[in-house]
């Protein structure tokens, strides 16, 4: 991930954690650590299509995943929860609001490149 990509970082997960998530997903997979700050803008990722993430930190206690049309207009906001999977379209137009500002989003995400 670029340095310019000032509200968004990724981290590599250890090799114990990529085994174990290895083992429960039956495709290949390339986690790693998703630190998202607050401020980031609506956008569409590059190089996936599709993402599976799971919340360690939520980054405060009211935060809005939100999923737009490409005008963005809002379709879909949820707040997710921690501990859990959640599946995303990262090829149409979100963001995640509402980030306390001394506070960072944390998941492990697993992107998909292409659907099959």
């Amino acid at each position: 991930i670029p340095a310019e990509y000032a509200y968004f970082k990724t981290r590599h997960v250890n090799d114990e954690l990529k085994l174990y998530l290895t083992s429960i997903f039956d495709f290949e997979i390339y986690p790693q650590y998703q630190l998202v700050y607050d401020g980031i803008p609506i956008h569409v990722d590059r190089g996936r299509v599709l993402a599976y993430n799971y919340l360690l930190h939520t980054g405060g206690d009211n935060v809005n995943t939100s999923i737009y049309d490409v005008k963005h207009q809002l379709l879909q906001s949820e707040n997710l929860v921690t501990k859990k999977w959640h599946r995303i379209n990262t090829s149409m137009p979100h963001c995640v609001h509402g980030i306390n500002p001394d506070k960072v989003r944390i998941a492990i995400s697993i992107g998909i490149e292409k659907l099959s």
